[in-house]
């Protein structure tokens, strides 16, 4: 449902608009709304393409704002709207961003915080951005990509996060059987999460990226169509 009507999809994104520009909102809201964001682009694949600039403009002015200073997991949580746009359509997305001057500088950030991609599912979306990076198109490489140099730039971080992603499972799985058993996910998983307030347990990931959130979108979904009291929830709102 949300697919086809036009105001739900601006209600949605009107949200995340509001929340980055309400200065007396923090980080968890902002958080809130980089997941919201996430989660439309990898339910709502070709359908949202007008909004693609407006987010990578707000998400990229928060990253270039090298004054504020910004914990690892919540950093990642913003370059993940950006590697989201990627995956959701990575000619748009790699053009627009070498059109802001902005492209090699969210590559540098991202490969910089890749010690902090912690979950099965931020390195998995990350390996999954930067194949679509690679097999672009010769005619829509970006400038900045044009060189060998360039492209060795981008396996070496796809290499990164391939060669973690074995010990993230291990971490995951393990969390998920201590879990089971009676333990804490939490204590189990140890260093493979972000001890900071605006972040969660990789327990919490699914094996597919694009069901990671399944739960959430119902959640949302209802939210949405709550603005419309006239109409019927139906459990397939996304499609």
């Amino acid at each position: 449902m949300i697919a086809h009507n036009q105001e739900y999809k601006d209600i949605l994104f009107d949200y995340v608009f509001t929340v980055f520009n309400t200065q007396r909102l923090g980080s968890q809201d902002q958080i809130a709304a980089c997941r919201l964001v996430e989660t439309i682009l990898l339910h709502l694949p070709g359908q949202v393409d007008s909004y693609l600039s407006p987010v990578l403009d707000i998400v990229g002015a928060k990253l270039a704002d090298e004054e504020e200073y910004k914990k690892p997991g919540y950093k990642v949580f913003l370059l993940e709207v950006i590697i989201n746009a990627i995956y959701y359509n990575p000619v748009a997305t790699s053009q627009y961003l070498e059109h802001t001057k902005f492209f090699t500088k969210f590559l540098q950030l991202w490969f910089e915080e890749a010690g902090h991609f912690l979950r099965v599912h931020d390195k998995n979306l990350s390996i999954l951005a930067l194949m679509k990076v690679v097999q672009l198109p010769p005619e829509h490489i970006p400038p900045s990509l044009q060189s060998q140099n360039a492209l060795q730039y981008l396996m070496k971080g796809l290499l990164t996060f391939f060669s973690s992603l074995p010990e993230a499972v291990k971490k995951r799985t393990e969390a998920h059987e201590y879990e089971e058993d009676g333990g804490d996910s939490v204590a189990a998983e140890g260093e493979g999460e972000w001890n900071e307030e605006d972040t969660w347990s990789d327990a919490e990931d699914s094996a597919d990226v694009a069901d990671e959130a399944q739960e959430y979108l119902e959640f949302l979904a209802q939210q949405v169509l709550s603005f419309d009291t006239r109409a019927d929830l139906d459990r397939r709102v996304w499609r």
